[in-house]
C-alpha cells in the first residue's frame, strides 16, 4: 500500500498502482472453489490439495499473473519435476492467462550456461525443473533476490534433500522471506509426518484441501465405477521372479547367520528395511560378535558387502516386479558383466562377487531368461490383460456405449 515501507536494497518494489487489486480471468466459466483458493494463495503461502483434473494449473497461473503485475521487476518461478511436465505447464499457463512468449521462458539444463544467463536477464516468468533452478542459483546466474513468487508442482516430492527444498531455502534466505510460495499436489502425503515435512520445507502457512466429495467440486467431477480384475503374470516371468528370490534369499541367509538381519524371504522385506539394518550394524559394529567372539575386520567387511548386495538385488527385484523385464534386464546385465569388465562400476562388481559365492549359476540363468523374454516381442507377459483389452475393443458398439464413462468438459 501507499504507507508500506520500501523493500530492502536489491529486492523488487511493489507497484503502488496495481497493488490495491487483483485480477481473476473471466474468459472461462468461474468455479467458486478456484476463486476462493486463489484469493487465499495470493496472501498466504498455500498448499493446494486438489484431485487431478480440477484445475490446479489454472490457480497457479492466476497467482503468477498477479504477482507479475504487482512486482514489475520481480521474477516468478514455476517448478515441475520433469522436463515434459515443464513444457506442458508453460503452454497451459500461456493459454490460460495470456503470458507473452517474450516475458515467459522455459529453461533446461541442456541449454548452455551463457544462454540461460541471458534468458534470466530478459524474461520474468520461468518454467523449469527444481534441479535447473538450484543449479543456476548455485552458479550465481539466477537473480534470486528478485524472485517474488515460487510455484511448486507435484509438491509431495518436497521432502528430504529433493531440489524443491534447496530452492525454497535459497530464495527464502536471499529475499529475507519476502516472496510467495504456492505448492500444488493431488497426493500431498501418505501420513501426517510426511505432510508436516512438506509444510515445513516449502514454508506453508495455509492448506486448501478438496476431494471429489467436497461440496464445491462435486459439480465438476464424474461418477466412476471401478472393477478390480486380478491379472496374473505369465509363467515365464513368474519363474524368473522365483529364481531372483532364491538368489536374494541366499544373501539374506548369510546375514541372518551372522545375526545382523532376521528375514530370508524377499517378499517380506525391502531395500529400506535392509538399509536401516545396515545402519544399525554400523553403529554397533565394534560390539558385534560371532560364536561368542568379536567379529574380525574381514567378517565386518563381508557383512557390509552382503548388505550392499542385498539392497542392490532388492532394487532389481522392484524393477522386475513393478517395471518389467526390460528394466530389470539392463540392471542385472550390468551386474553379470561387471566381473569381466575392467573398470566396471565398483558397486555392481561388489554385488556380483557376493552373488557368485553361492548363486552364480542361478543368477546367470536369470539374466539369460530375461534376455530371451526381452528379445521376444511376442512374449505375452500378461495374457489375461491382453484378452481383456481385446474383448473391450471388439465388443459391440451398444455394449461399449453402456460401459463408457460420461465425461465433463475439460477442466479449466
Amino acid at each position: 500500500g501507499d504507507g508500506a515501507p520500501p523493500p530492502p536494497e536489491g529486492l523488487p518494489e511493489l507497484d503502488a498502482g496495481t497493488s490495491h487489486s487483483w485480477i481473476y480471468p473471466l474468459n472461462l466459466p468461474m468455479r467458486t472453489y478456484q476463486h476462493s483458493i486463489v484469493s487465499e494463495a495470493l496472501t498466504k503461502n498455500t498448499l493446494v490439495c486438489l484431485p487431478t483434473g480440477l484445475g490446479k494449473t489454472f490457480i497457479a497461473a492466476v497467482v503468477m499473473y498477479n504477482f507479475r503485475r504487482w512486482f514489475p521487476d520481480g521474477l516468478v518461478l514455476f517448478m515441475a519435476p520433469t522436463k515434459p511436465l515443464v513444457a506442458q505447464q508453460i503452454e497451459a499457463c500461456r493459454a490460460l492467462v495470456g503470458m507473452s512468449y517474450g516475458d515467459s521462458a522455459e529453461l533446461t539444463g541442456k541449454m548452455p550456461k551463457a544462454e540461460r544467463e541471458k534468458v534470466w536477464q530478459q524474461a520474468h516468468t520461468f518454467f523449469l525443473t527444481p534441479q535447473t533452478a538450484q543449479n543456476d542459483i548455485e552458479l550465481g546466474i539466477c537473480p534470486v533476490r528478485r524472485v517474488v513468487c515460487v510455484v511448486i508442482d507435484e509438491a509431495h516430492r518436497a521432502t528430504g534433500n529433493y531440489a524443491y527444498c534447496g530452492v525454497v531455502k535459497a530464495v527464502n534466505a536471499a529475499t529475507a522471506g519476502r516472496f510467495r510460495c504456492l505448492a500444488l499436489s493431488a497426493t500431498p502425503g501418505k501420513d501426517v509426518k510426511t505432510l508436516q515435512a512438506i509444510v515445513e520445507n516449502v514454508l506453508v502457512a495455509h492448506i486448501e484441501f478438496r476431494d471429489e466429495d467436497s461440496a464445491d467440486v462435486m459439480t465438476y467431477t464424474h461418477h466412476k465405477e471401478i472393477q478390480v480384475v486380478s491379472v496374473p503374470i505369465c509363467p515365464r516371468l513368474a519363474q524368473m521372479t522365483l529364481r531372483l528370490e532364491k538368489v536374494i534369499s541366499d544373501v539374506l541367509k548369510r546375514l541372518t547367520s551372522r545375526r545382523v538381519f532376521f528375514e530370508v524371504n524377499p517378499q517380506r522385506t525391502s531395500a529400506v528395511v535392509l538399509q536401516k539394518a545396515a545402519q544399525k550394524f554400523e553403529g554397533e559394529a565394534n560390539l558385534a560378535e560371532h560364536a561368542n567372539r568379536p567379529l574380525t575386520n574381514e567378517e565386518r567387511g563381508a557383512i557390509r558387502a552382503d548388505f550392499g548386495c542385498a539392497m542392490g538385488l532388492m532394487h532389481g527385484y522392484v524393477l522386475l516386479t513393478k517395471h518389467g523385464p526390460k528394466c530389470a534386464f539392463g540392471y542385472f546385465c550390468e551386474i553379470d558383466q561387471s566381473l569381466r569388465t575392467p573398470g566396471a562400476e565398483s558397486t555392481k562388481q561388489s554385488i556380483a562377487r557376493r552373488v557368485a559365492l553361492e548363486s552364480r549359476k542361478e543368477f546367470s540363468q536369470l539374466v539369460s531368461s530375461l534376455e530371451q523374454i526381452v528379445n521376444d516381442p511376442d512374449a505375452p507377459l500378461f495374457p489375461k490383460l491382453g484378452a481383456l483389452v481385446c474383448s473391450h475393443l471388439t465388443a459391440p458398439e451398444k455394449k461399449k456405449r453402456k460401459n463408457e464413462t460420461k465425461m465433463n468438459p475439460p477442466p479449466q
